[in-house]
Formats: C-alpha cells, sequence, structure tokens
C-alpha cells in the first residue's frame, strides 16, 4: 500500500492544481502534515499563481500575500468570463442620488455582507444579505433592508471601524459626525464639533477615527469615552476629498490637486505630491497607492509605491473611460474605476491590457462611489439604486 511519504511531491502538486484556494486552505491543509508544509511553502503558492501572471506593482510579502493572490485571482478571472448579470443584483430604496456607498464584514465571496449607503435624502441605507438557505438567489429578496435617519443633509461618506462589524460612522454636508451601532440599528454618539461639511472618514485603527473638511483640514480623535479631539492637521489649499492609511501614515486628496502623506506620530506632513488636475479618489493597499484625477473629458490613474513614509510615482495610464473617474480600488490581482459615464471597469495590473469586465448595472448614469472588499464590489450612483457585483463561489 502506499502513504502520502511516499508520493512524489510533483504528484500532489498536480492533484492540489484541481482545487480550489479556499478549500486547500480550509481543508486540505489539515489532512496530514505533508499537505500541511506544501501549502505553507513560498514555492508553491508561487507556482500556483504563475499562470495568471504577477504584474503587481510591488514585491508580495510572505505567503499570507501569494494565497490571498491566488484566491482572488481564481474567483475574479472565472467571474470575468461570466455575463455580468449573473453575479449582479441592484437595490433599490433612496430617494435621492447615492454619494457613498461601503461593504461591511464581507467574507471572500460577500455572503455575510452588510451594504451600507449615504444619499442625498439624508438617509443612510442597509441592507444585509438573509442566510443562502433562507434565500438561494440573488435576487432583492436575499436582502433585508433598514434606513437610519438622523442626518439633515447629504450623506457623504461613510467609515467603519476595523475591529468592530457593527460600528459605522457617517458624515456629512450638515455638518454632522455620527457613530451607528449597526446591529442595534441606532445611533450611539454625535460627534458635534465640526463648523463645515465632512467629506471624508478614516478609522486609521481600532477606536480612532480621521475626518476631511470643507475647510480644508484633517482632524483625529479618540472614540474611547469620553471622546476627545486630539490632533488636527492643516497645509491643504481646497476642500480635503478623501482619506486613506497605513496606520501611522494618513494620505490626503483635495480640490487643491494635491496628495499629501502625513506622520499621525508627529503630526507632520511629509510629502506633497501635485497632480494635473483634481483628485477625486484615493485607496492604499498592500503598499500601493492608486489615485484618480477627475480631468475632463477623462483623467488618468496615477500608480505610486509607499515605503518609508514616501511615495514613489510608478506610473498612470487612461482607464479607458468617456468622462471624468469618480472613485477607485484595488486588490492583489485588479484595478477597478468608476466614472461619470455610468461604468466600472475592471482590469488587471498588465495595464496594457483593455478592461477585463465593464458593470453596467447603473445604465449610463453617473456612478459616485465604489467600494471592493474581498471579491465583492458595490456602487452607488446618481440613478438612487446601490449594485452590487459578487462573484459565484459555484463559479471556480
Amino acid at each position: 500500500w502506499m502513504s502520502f511519504n511516499t508520493v512524489p511531491t510533483e504528484l500532489i502538486v498536480h492533484i492540489f492544481s484541481s482545487i480550489p484556494t479556499r478549500v486547500l486552505l480550509r481543508t486540505v491543509a489539515l489532512v496530514c502534515k505533508t499537505f500541511g508544509e506544501i501549502l505553507k511553502s513560498d514555492w508553491y503558492w508561487k507556482t500556483r499563481h504563475s499562470p495568471y501572471g504577477n504584474h503587481f506593482p510591488v514585491e508580495f510579502e510572505g505567503v499570507s500575500q501569494w494565497q490571498l493572490a491566488c484566491a482572488q485571482s481564481e474567483i475574479l478571472t472565472a467571474a470575468c468570463s461570466r455575463d455580468p448579470t449573473e453575479n449582479s443584483c441592484t437595490m433599490k430604496g433612496p430617494t435621492g442620488a447615492v454619494d457613498c456607498v461601503l461593504l461591511l464584514d464581507p467574507d471572500l465571496h460577500g455572503t455575510n455582507a452588510v451594504i451600507a449607503a449615504g444619499a442625498r435624502d439624508g438617509n443612510i441605507y442597509l441592507w444585509r444579505r438573509r442566510r443562502r438557505e433562507e434565500t438561494p438567489g440573488r435576487s432583492m429578496r436575499s436582502f433585508t433592508g433598514s434606513v437610519l435617519s438622523e442626518h439633515t443633509g447629504w450623506v457623504w461618506s461613510l467609515a467603519s471601524d476595523p475591529t468592530s462589524t457593527s460600528l459605522l460612522c457617517s458624515g456629512g454636508w450638515d455638518n454632522k459626525v455620527l457613530l451607528w451601532d449597526v446591529a442595534a440599528g441606532q445611533r450611539v454618539e454625535n460627534i458635534g464639533t465640526h463648523k463645515f461639511a465632512v467629506l471624508s472618514l478614516l478609522f486609521p485603527e481600532s477606536h480612532v477615527l480621521m475626518t476631511g473638511c470643507f475647510d480644508k483640514q484633517i482632524r483625529e480623535f479618540d472614540l474611547r469615552t469620553p471622546i476627545s479631539h486630539t490632533s488636527t492637521l492643516t497645509g491643504h489649499k481646497g476642500p480635503v476629498l478623501c482619506l486613506g492609511s497605513t496606520g501611522y501614515y494618513v494620505f490626503s486628496a483635495s480640490d487643491d490637486k494635491t496628495v499629501c502623506v502625513w506622520d499621525r506620530r508627529t503630526q507632520k506632513r511629509l510629502q506633497k505630491v501635485t497632480h494635473k488636475s483634481i483628485v477625486t479618489w484615493l485607496h492604499y493597499d498592500h503598499g500601493v497607492l492608486t489615485v484618480t484625477e477627475g480631468g475632463r473629458p477623462t483623467g488618468n490613474v496615477n500608480i505610486y509605491s509607499f515605503t518609508g513614509g514616501h511615495l514613489d510615482f510608478l506610473q498612470a495610464f487612461n482607464p479607458g473611460h468617456s468622462k471624468p473617474l469618480t472613485c477607485i480600488s484595488h486588490n492583489l490581482v485588479m484595478i477597478a474605476t468608476s466614472s461619470q459615464d455610468g461604468l466600472v471597469n475592471l482590469r488587471s495590473w498588465n495595464l496594457a491590457d483593455k478592461p477585463l469586465l465593464s458593470l453596467n448595472n447603473h445604465k449610463g448614469n453617473s456612478i459616485s462611489r465604489i467600494h471592493w472588499n474581498g471579491s465583492t464590489l458595490v456602487a452607488g450612483g446618481g440613478d438612487m439604486t446601490v449594485s452590487l457585483w459578487t462573484p459565484k463561489s459555484a463559479s471556480l
């Protein structure tokens, strides 16, 4: 008889190639020591990912990033080869344009997602996916909705605490910053120290909130009781439109066409990068910062690496939209861009390629914001709807 110890490693690797990454990590790695050692090795995941090509701008760090890249490549590549309507659904309810969206607590396939959307009617709309065994389809019947109503102006920004699945923060043109318990469906705090519209929110770490405002300032708050205003960052010459963070370092984009890098510990600006037009959005993940310019008729996407507190320009590309860009998000294998042309374009990091998929769930209406978390993408726009694109796990 034959044991796993006598089976050639090449044969085991060949068998593994037909098993989805998520199954290998959750189940197969626990079968025996031999399987576990193979699935902990760099060489295995680099080999497994090689057919997709690794075009990410910076080197992956450690086995975990290679594993994540393999999982995302398998799910997203399969989904992009299918009719986008198979993986999409649209949620209605807002009576005003949707200006911000957020996906809370998703797993790799979005099956535990809570979708939040802020609208110009002053409300925050929540949709929760019901258990799959109750509603196996992807229609609106798969979701149950609720409304949070305490803002008196446009809700322009949303953020969630990275260590809490139920704490949601909202800001808007009524100058309010509100904290919500999503599970309970009620407001828990009003941070009422702002005199101008709150355009961006960020949790750089647990219990720490940062706000970017129309008055060109960035404020930091410690949310532990009692809530306190701990610092203010100044230096922009226009409203602060977007914030991103590595934890200690913060990125800010402004109407003044600049992106700034700040050190939270010293409260000093480390770098200022000037662009050709207004920076509409930025996104930081895995050592890479992507920035959208909202120029007319279209703008570019600028890509930077970030190490040692400094941004280094890598390249710029035109994402192929016909109207100005509004938002961007990326992961280890793809970039998603949205535009006033109503499309969300998904493309690989091999930027010479045309988009792998264009989502037109909003029928040509301008898309204000997108949020990509795991492999699930949510978008909101001027047609007063929110769309969800969730690749089916069964497609692997």
